[in-house]
């Protein structure tokens, strides 16, 4: 996904977007807190398509929150044991 397509968006709201708010029968993005329609680049469109859909609440960007979560772990271990 190209982020700088999407500058209608703030960083951290385009880093928050959720699994729920992504219509991809119309090819919008649809924020809930203040309604902001967000259309979407068919490439981009197609590109969610083909990726495995997580939970409504989920986030969308989840990989960088579930690596900065295991590194946590990781060193949390690493200085207990």
């Amino acid at each position: 996904m190209r982020l700088c397509t999407y500058a209608i968006l703030q960083p951290r709201e385009l880093e928050r977007i959720q699994e729920k708010i992504i219509d991809l029968v119309n090819g919008i993005l649809i924020k809930d807190k203040r309604p902001k329609l967000v259309p979407m680049l068919d490439d981009d469109v197609e590109l969610v398509r083909s990726l495995p859909r997580g939970e409504p609440e989920d986030y969308f960007f989840r990989l960088r929150k579930m690596l900065r979560r295991d590194k946590s772990a990781i060193e949390q271990a690493n200085t207990s044991g």
